[in-house]
């Protein structure tokens, strides 16, 4: 499913990566965000970097492409959340939030960018009217809904019509995003379908929805791996289950590693993780195994994104910091 032939890209960041992902359609484009304060943009088919920024103040957390061709947006820890666009050539800020925006995804179907801060807010962006006035506006603009939460948010996924938060005291909130439509007035809020907690003990690292929409997967700081269902009923929620990843026997003790990055193949269906351990994972959630263990990277791995077509895997091997300055 990935080609074994693996090279490192050209021009890399100076700091740690915080952020990988593919363009939807173009499988040869990866953005890259960084704590060095940039966003790259690469030709992985070239091995060149098409261009960059630095319009953030402070380290890069999150980015992700528009549906739309030559626009991509980032979030960082200065709380503002930035569109580069005209064929990423132009940047500026469209809004902020009031802390860090620690993670972003872009729904095609319905051309929301939804945004997760420490602040405890998701904010959905409505990307039509950015792409229709914001470039040439002066002025920041307001998201199209700011949805409160209970805790600081760790991570986000979306896809169809649903969008699934990870919180800070391990619980799951999960919003249905046509219920936006059925709003009464613009500046009411959309109520979650569904809040629960996590399968896991631990705290969520990261999240990411299955490519049918019925479910995500979610990765903890204890080297864990949950599959979970959207739908509440018994008898879907009875299919869901976790298991250990991403753990080391050194001298007889066993080593817990954080699961940092999770992406999903979008051919098979089938999922890489990449954790604290310097290791990356493929596994076949539907019939509970584990297909391949990469070799061992020099440092963690941050981030993973396949690429559209399912031929290229992106690794980041990038030094979290989770045990301190080295």
């Amino acid at each position: 499913m990935v080609s074994e032939k693996e090279f490192e890209l050209s021009n890399g960041p100076t700091d740690g990566v915080s952020c990988t992902i593919f363009h939807p359609t173009d499988p040869n484009l990866l953005l890259v965000t960084s704590w060095d304060g940039k966003v790259r943009l690469y030709d992985v088919l070239e091995n060149s970097l098409k261009n960059s920024h630095a319009e953030h103040e402070g380290a890069v957390l999150s980015g992700t492409f528009s549906a739309q061709d030559g626009v991509a947006f980032s979030g960082g820890l200065d709380g503002r959340v930035v569109i580069w666009y005209d064929a990423y050539t132009k940047t500026k800020s469209i809004g902020s939030h009031k802390k860090a925006v620690s993670c972003m995804d872009f729904n095609s179907e319905y051309q929301y960018l939804v945004t997760g801060s420490w602040d405890k807010s998701v904010c959905i962006w409505d990307a039509k009217a950015l792409g229709q006035t914001q470039q040439e506006q002066s002025q920041e603009t307001k998201p199209l809904q700011t949805l409160s939460q209970e805790e600081r948010v760790y991570s986000l996924s979306t896809i169809g019509h649903h969008l699934v938060v990870a919180l800070a005291d391990r619980k799951f909130v999960i919003y249905d995003l046509r219920d936006i439509a059925e709003l009464a007035k613009p500046e009411d809020n959309i109520e979650p379908r569904w809040s629960r907690m996590s399968t896991l003990k631990y705290q969520t690292r990261r999240i990411q929805c299955m490519p049918s929409g019925n479910g995500f997967v979610a990765g903890s700081i204890e080297g864990r791996v949950a599959v979970e269902y959207i739908d509440d009923s018994p008898e879907v929620q009875s299919k869901k289950y976790a298991f250990r990843c991403h753990r080391k026997q050194v001298d007889g003790v066993e080593n817990i590693y954080p699961v940092n990055a999770i992406s999903f193949h979008p051919v098979h269906h089938t999922f890489a993780t990449g954790g604290e351990d310097g290791t990356v994972c493929l596994w076949d959630g539907f019939n509970k195994k584990r297909i391949k263990l990469y070799p061992e990277y020099p440092t963690s791995v941050s981030a993973l994104s396949f690429n559209c077509n399912g031929k290229l895997l992106a690794i980041a091997s990038s030094y979290t910091y989770a045990q301190g300055v080295r």
